[in-house]
Order: structure tokens, then C-alpha cells, then sequence
């Protein structure tokens, strides 16, 4: 004990001296604690781990390209994939229980989150041994409930997701813990205000283009009067009006998947339909622009324009062209002008939807002059496309159909992609694939007549979300009606023919 350092953080602690460093309050004194009685009996080897893998065997069934609907109903789903690129005894599990709740109220947004973080602290317990015996997990909230994902040797598997359920239905805990957590959301969503001023405003234009959604600013009123009853509520409604989601995807068999679906269905019996995606604001025609209050130096301009339509060809054509202007737009704003330290220039889709953006943000630079350099450029950069010949134009189409079609590193990023489109409805599973096809048939011409028609001429609608003094030519993005905007949803796609577990062995 004698050669311990005890560090304590916490907003109540008595000091006495300043850190000569950070210039942060602080106290340093010996210890006071007697020294531990180290006999048998407080001194053993640690527990046996219930997670070590006993069974490596890799048997996934019959080989498929794409994950396969197990089981399917208006209120759950059940994905398998067998993954047979990957050869290791290993699993990725990803469980989405949706609650419409969650999707379109506040506070029930918030209770989420809080829930989340119980539950977190309350796991703790099982997530040394875990990682030690190759298993890991997450529990998070999302705009449409909870997500719980579990990932590694998949013989123990189960039993550490059972825990995690057992955990979800049995949250105990104190005032004083429910302080703790409630102050730790509190930081974190402050924490996300004080970001770099280009993500704040980056954020706070999602929030405006979808809907329902609510940023960080509408949520952190509501955390400082939300109390443990409605906490210990929300735990105990949980597996009212809910709807499941579950992918499983690996080295193991069908029988294995379906074992980890039924354990979902009993500690979570869906009974809810599965609830419709938040939509995407359709911006109409025009220049608008928001300015969003920060605290920090830094001015910023963020520039979007949003497509007219979410077909693969069109997020085939927005891709190119971001592509293409992406090293330029650097070059000019940064290297040359020297208007920014952060300036970037990319495609920019949201919920499919094809979109750019232009990014600086600068410790001088004003939005007005960010956006007068933009426009030099963009005026400019009409010549620097419609003069690029064949071979360079080509060399720019296929480094990105690489990026497309690169192959994933390993079984989790694997499972990522098809969990990402499975998540947003494409039952096709081939965004990427898709896309790439696309781009390989585009010509110059029509990335040219794009690239006027969208940038130069107005026909894609502008936000301009900016850090500083508002720029000249946009109109207040507060005086539209929002509300009267058309919403868009993600494109449908059918769901695959439902195939019983013995179909796919």
C-alpha cells in the first residue's frame, strides 16, 4: 500500500494548491489509509471466466453472397450470414430494438441514452473477463432505440449476451448512481457543443434535414429534470411496443443463429410493428443559410448542396464529381489562399440522398470571404473540367470504383457494411457495387453538365451553415415554412423470400 498512488477526479474534492502546469486546482498529500491485511482470505486467484471459448469449430452453412432472412414478421426480423472469407471461429451479432417512442419524443430520446449508460456501468463487471476470453460488446442508443452488438469467439457468445439482457431487465440502482450517470450525459452533450466549430455546424444541419431528429441543443434542457422514476419507467416499458431487429453474421451454423434470434424474442417479444425511418427534408430550390452560435474563436463555413434525386446513378454522379474537385478545392483554398487550416471538400449523401459539401473553418477568414473564394473557384474549376481530357477523366473514375469495391480487412468490417445497409432498408445489399457500376458508365460530359447545372446555375438547393457573419445572397433558413417541405424516404426495396433454417445448411 505504502507505494500506491491514489488519484481522485471528481467535482467535490477539497483543494489546497494549483497545478503549476494546467493551472487547474488540485491537492496532493500522503496517504492516510492502513495498510491492507493481505491473508487467505481476501487473496485468491481470480474466478473461473465464464466466456473462454471451448468450441473453435468453423461450420457456417452453405455459402451465400448476401445475408438471408431466417425469420420475418410486421414486428422482427431475423439475418443470417455465413461467412466462409473469413475462416475464424468468430461472430459479429447486431440487435436493433426500435421503439417509435424514441424515433419522435425528446425525452424518451434522453431516458435512452441514460438507460444506455445504467446498463453500461451495471456491465462492467463481465467486460474484463470478456475481452480477455476474445468477446466484446456495445450497448448504445440510436434515433430509434437501443442497439446491442456483440462481437468475437462465438461459442460464449450467448451466454455474455444473456447476461447483457439479463442486466437491460434488472437495472437497480441509487439516487447517488443516478446523479453520477445523469451528470455524465450532461458533460457528454456539452462536450459535443464545444466541438471543432465545422462538426457543430455540420451537425446542426443533419438535425434540420431530418426529420424526426434531435441535436445535442434540444437535448440537454431536458437531462437536468429527468428523474429516476421516469429512468426505473422507461426500463420497465422497454419490451412494450417494440420491434427487433437481429444480424448475425459468421463462422457459425444456422442452428447457432437461430439460437441467438430466440434469445432476443424471449427477453424482448416484439410487439410492435417495425416503425418507418425518419424522413429527409426536401430543401427547396435557393441560397439559405443558418448561422449557429458557438463558443470559440474559430469561424466556419459549411456548404451543402443537396441532389434532386437518390438514384444510384445520381449518388454515381455526385461521387465523381466530389472525386475530382476534392485536391483542388484544397489546393485553391488552402494552399493558395490561405483562408483555412481545416478545408476539405467531399460527397456528401444523407439517408441516400446525393449531396456536396465544402468545408474551411479558419481562425481569420470571415464566411463572407469563404464563400467569395468558393465561388472564384467554382467558377474557375468549369474550365479545369471541361478541358480534362480522356485518360485523366478515366484515372479519376476508376480510383474511385477501387474505392468502392475494396474488399473489407476482416469479418467485422465486413458485417459493418451489410449491417449498415440492412439498417437503412437496401435488402439488396449492394450500395457499393451498385454505385460503382454506375460510375463506370459515366462520360465527362454529363459530370460537366452535372457540376453547371447543380453548382454553377442554382439547381441544387444551398445551406450554408456558418460560424461568424452571415454572408450576402442567402436567405435566413428560419423564414421557411419547414414544415410545408416534402419529406423524402429512403428508396424500398422487397424483402428477400423468407428461408427456414434447413434451407440454408
Amino acid at each position: 500500500a505504502e507505494n500506491m498512488l491514489r488519484t481522485l477526479i471528481a467535482p467535490g474534492v477539497e483543494t489546497d494548491t494549483t497545478d503549476p502546469w494546467y493551472d487547474t486546482a488540485i491537492r496532493i498529500r500522503p496517504m492516510t489509509f492502513a495498510a491492507v491485511d493481505i491473508t487467505d482470505s481476501n487473496l485468491h486467484l481470480p474466478v473461473e471466466n465464464p466466456f473462454i471459448p471451448e468450441n473453435l469449430e468453423v461450420n457456417p452453412a452453405k455459402k451465400s453472397d448476401v445475408p438471408q432472412l431466417i425469420t420475418s414478421s410486421e414486428n422482427s426480423q431475423l439475418w443470417y450470414y455465413p461467412e466462409h472469407e473469413f475462416q475464424l471461429p468468430k461472430a459479429q451479432v447486431f440487435i436493433h430494438l426500435k421503439k417509435a417512442k424514441v424515433m419522435t419524443d425528446a425525452r424518451q430520446r434522453v431516458l435512452a441514452k441514460l438507460y444506455a449508460r445504467t446498463v453500461n456501468e451495471a456491465l462492467n463487471t463481465y467486460s474484463y473477463p470478456a475481452s480477455l476470453a476474445g468477446l466484446n460488446y456495445r450497448l448504445a442508443a440510436t434515433d430509434q432505440g437501443l442497439e446491442v452488438a456483440v462481437g468475437g469467439y462465438y461459442d460464449k457468445l450467448p451466454v455474455l449476451l444473456q447476461r447483457i439482457f439479463d442486466e437491460m431487465g434488472s437495472i437497480e440502482i441509487s439516487e447517488e448512481e443516478f446523479s453520477r450517470y445523469r451528470s455524465s450525459l450532461q458533460r457528454a452533450l456539452e462536450n459535443n457543443l464545444k466541438a471543432r466549430p465545422f462538426q457543430r455546424t455540420m451537425a446542426e444541419m443533419k438535425n434540420w434535414l431530418i426529420d424526426p431528429s434531435f441535436s445535442d441543443t434540444d437535448l440537454l434542457p431536458l437531462v437536468s429534470d429527468v428523474t429516476l422514476a421516469e429512468l426505473s419507467e422507461f426500463a420497465d416499458n422497454l419490451k412494450q411496443d417494440l420491434a427487433t431487429v437481429t444480424y448475425v453474421h459468421g463462422t457459425l451454423s444456422s442452428e447457432q443463429a437461430d439460437h441467438i434470434g430466440n434469445l432476443t424474442q424471449q427477453y424482448f417479444p416484439a410487439s410492435a410493428s417495425l416503425p418507418d425511418p425518419s424522413l429527409l427534408v426536401k430543401a427547396p430550390v435557393g441560397k439559405f443559410q443558418k448561422i449557429v452560435e458557438q463558443d470559440h474563436p474559430d469561424k466556419v463555413m459549411t456548404l451543402y448542396f443537396q441532389g434532386e434525386d437518390s438514384s444510384d446513378t445520381a449518388r454515381a454522379e455526385a461521387g465523381l464529381l466530389a472525386q475530382m474537385i476534392a485536391s483542388p478545392y484544397y489546393q485553391y483554398m488552402r494552399t493558395d489562399q490561405q483562408l483555412g487550416y481545416i478545408v476539405f471538400a467531399m460527397a456528401y449523401p444523407i439517408k441516400a440522398m446525393p449531396g456536396l459539401v465544402f468545408i474551411v473553418q479558419s481562425p481569420t477568414a470571415s464566411p463572407e470571404e469563404m464563400i467569395k473564394h468558393s465561388d472564384i473557384f467554382f467558377r474557375q474549376y468549369e474550365a479545369t473540367l471541361s478541358t480534362m481530357d480522356d485518360e485523366e477523366f478515366g484515372l479519376f473514375r476508376q480510383g474511385l470504383i477501387t474505392r468502392l469495391l475494396e474488399a473489407p480487412k476482416n469479418m467485422s468490417e465486413k458485417s459493418g457494411v451489410f449491417w449498415s445497409d440492412l439498417s437503412s432498408g437496401r435488402y439488396s445489399f449492394d450500395t457499393r457495387e451498385s454505385i460503382a457500376s454506375e460510375v463506370e458508365k459515366l462520360e465527362k460530359t454529363r459530370v460537366l453538365n452535372l457540376y453547371r447545372e447543380a453548382v454553377l446555375n442554382g439547381g441544387w438547393s444551398q445551406l450554408l451553415y456558418a460560424k461568424g457573419d452571415a454572408a450576402e445572397g442567402y436567405t435566413d433558413i428560419d423564414d421557411i415554412d419547414r414544415g410545408s417541405l416534402p419529406r423524402i424516404a429512403e428508396p424500398q426495396y422487397p424483402l428477400p423470400e423468407e428461408l427456414s433454417s434447413t434451407s440454408v445448411r
